[in-house]
């Protein structure tokens, strides 16, 4: 957490609160996905051009 150091030596910090969570955007995008959709998502289907 350097971020942290940074900022303690600009203002005192007397807490800190950290919150890692994991969020499935898919699942907020279309609640209605399921199994296969996980796998194939978004872009099933086109080719990538090299």
């Amino acid at each position: 957490m350097a971020w942290v150091r940074r900022i303690r030596h600009r203002a005192p910090v007397t807490a800190l609160s950290s919150e890692l969570v994991r969020f499935d955007t898919q699942l907020i995008e279309n609640p209605e996905v399921r199994s296969i959709g996980y796998q194939q998502g978004t872009l099933a289907g086109y080719e990538i051009r090299e």
